[in-house]
């Protein structure tokens, strides 16, 4: 029984180790696609002489992008936006906010809104997770609107509480 195990235990290691140098080449081959990929970026940028030509990079790159996620939703419906709630500071207010961004999928965010009246310039702030978690974002939307912006800080699909996919099916907000 001793040999039959040292003999599992040996085979396993090996394909450790196989797996190990596999994943290593594996890397190796990505890292030199992305290298390639970052000259090749970086060659066409230099080629880039006049505002037409930044431009005709801008719309390639767009359109690319967009190949790339499989286009956006073709929807200019309303966004049925709801103000859930208010808390209120000296400089400024922070609304909690709903609205649709399709039909029945709803994006939670706060909106951070200078107290001062007026045109304000906006600001859009995806609440990720970081080392300080959303209390980070929700401190530069509060500067922010303390500096007379309007900051708009929204939880992204897949990180935080906002977990949901489009379903024609899902409940309304009450």
């Amino acid at each position: 029984m001793t040999r039959k195990l040292f003999f599992i235990c040996v085979c396993t290691l090996n394909l450790v180790a196989l797996g190990r140098a596999a994943d290593d080449r594996f890397l190796q081959w990505m890292d030199r696609i992305a290298q390639q990929q970052l000259s090749d970026r970086e060659a066409a940028i230099a080629k880039i002489h006049s505002a037409s030509e930044a431009k005709a990079r801008q719309a390639w790159v767009r359109a690319k992008i967009l190949e790339l996620l499989g286009g956006l939703p073709d929807y200019n419906g309303p966004l049925n936006a709801r103000v859930m709630g208010r808390i209120e500071r000296s400089r400024y207010t922070i609304e909690k906010v709903a609205f649709e961004s399709l039909p029945e999928f709803y994006v939670t965010a706060d909106l951070y809104l200078p107290k001062e009246g007026g045109k304000h310039p906006g600001v859009l702030i995806p609440l990720g997770h970081w080392e300080q978690g959303k209390a980070g974002e929700q401190r530069i939307a509060a500067n922010l609107a303390r500096k007379g912006f309007v900051a708009l800080a929204y939880d992204p699909v897949g990180q935080g509480e906002r977990q949901q996919a489009y379903d024609r099916r899902g409940s309304k907000l009450p």
